[in-house]
């Protein structure tokens, strides 16, 4: 930090420079010096951790000795694997304290955990001693996103579906358009539900959740009072072109991330996550023969079983590895192709390119494309209320959408 402290500085008024001052203080939050001197501290801390791993004393993790991985980090949050013994430990907990002196950077015990799995107590007593970190139970988060062994029960997205509602609960969604609260959900709520689909599958009562916030937030404003959808979800999230609304059908979009990872365990990509999976799971083999175990992991088993399924829907090994060849290689993404292939189809409509046009403004498309559905509260429609059916305007003919729009006077 010495260079940032003695460096002086001048402020540019309407184009002239004025006066020099030293930055004594620093660096403050939002400088754009910041995430350079940070990525510098990083790459140091990367590079003690591997040094460290040199050590004759130093087991690695039983799981991550092959391929010699000492660390995961993205940005500050930091995985340390290594084998749970006493001298493994220590050494990493040295460069930890060797760092903190260096760099001003301090490790929070408070917020540092250790994760022991297969050790017994006099062991772990003795590491939590060492360390003054806290044991951690499983599940823990990770980048915003459960991290376990075990498959992730349909309980521990509780969290993340109470954001989605504080979210829709914050915009005061009834005062809102339809068309309003279609490109929030377009744009917020399933960007948030993408990046957890395109980590793990999705149990389907999960699924099933967030597509009711959406249809709540759709058509009422927002998550809590209950209203009834004027179109079925089905129908909206198939493409324009069928009818719909194009939304994202969850459940597609979570086997196409899944399907991305199927293809790429086909290409053996030159990623760490990939040489792990070629490792521990395709030893001497490929991806389209191997079998599943009682003891993998619940991602493996879902891919297995979206393998098979992929294989039986295309006609064999051959016309799979064709069919997802042409969805890397064909315009458009991997995940474009992939999810029109895994969602549900509708029949074409003759109409989409009369409610869609780009002239229009969207709350107007929006309510055509309820007329050309046939689902405007119209009274003929209404007639469960006990009112009257007979048209307010011209008071003739009974209220129906061919009537409004093409025979009222």
């Amino acid at each position: 930090m010495q260079c940032v402290e003695t460096a002086s500085y001048s402020v540019s008024v309407n184009g002239n420079l004025y006066g020099f001052f030293k930055g004594q203080c620093g660096v403050r939050q939002g400088d754009p010096l910041s995430p350079y001197l940070f990525i510098a501290c990083m790459e140091y801390f990367s590079r003690i951790i591997i040094q460290s791993t040199q050590h004759t004393d130093f087991n690695f993790h039983p799981k991550c000795c092959a391929l010699g991985v000492s660390h995961l980090a993205f940005a500050d949050d930091v995985l340390l694997p290594c084998r749970c013994d006493t001298q493994s430990v220590s050494i990493l907990n040295q460069q930890l304290l060797a760092f903190g002196q260096m760099s001003g950077l301090d490790i929070n015990a408070g917020k540092s955990s250790i994760y022991f799995g297969g050790v017994g107590e006099s062991v772990k007593l003795a590491i939590l001693h060492l360390t003054g970190f806290i044991e951690g139970s499983f599940p823990f988060r990770y980048l915003g996103v459960p991290l376990s062994p075990h498959r992730i029960l349909a309980s521990q997205f509780s969290p993340f579906l109470q954001k989605l509602e504080s979210y829709i609960q914050s915009w005061m969604g009834n005062h809102l358009s339809y068309a309003g609260r279609l490109e929030l959900i377009k744009s917020v709520l399933h960007g948030m539900v993408q990046f957890w689909l395109s980590i793990f599958p999705i149990p389907g009562i999960v699924i099933t959740k967030i597509n009711n916030i959406c249809r709540s937030c759709l058509w009422s404003g927002n998550s809590f009072s209950p209203h009834s959808a004027l179109v079925s979800w089905k129908k909206v999230c198939l493409p324009k072109q069928e009818g719909g609304l194009a939304l994202l059908d969850i459940r597609a979009r979570n086997i196409s991330f899944l399907a991305k990872q199927l293809w790429n365990f086909h290409l053996k990509s030159d990623s760490l996550w990939i040489r792990w999976v070629a490792h521990y799971y395709l030893p001497h083999t490929t991806i389209w023969v191997v079998g599943v175990r009682s003891v993998s992991s619940p991602l493996w088993k879902f891919i297995y079983t979206l393998k098979n399924q992929l294989v039986e829907q295309c006609g064999g090994i051959p016309a799979a590895i064709t069919t997802l060849q042409s969805w890397h290689s064909g315009s458009g993404t991997f995940l474009v192709h992939a999810h029109d292939f895994f969602r549900i189809k509708g029949e074409s409509v003759q109409w989409n390119r009369v409610v869609w046009e780009e002239w229009s403004m969207p709350r107007t498309r929006f309510i055509l494309w309820l007329a050309a559905l046939g689902r405007l509260r119209t009274r003929d429609r209404l007639s469960y209320l006990s009112t009257e059916s007979v048209c307010s305007l011209c008071s003739r003919e009974d209220e129906t959408h061919a009537h409004l729009f093409f025979n009222c006077n």
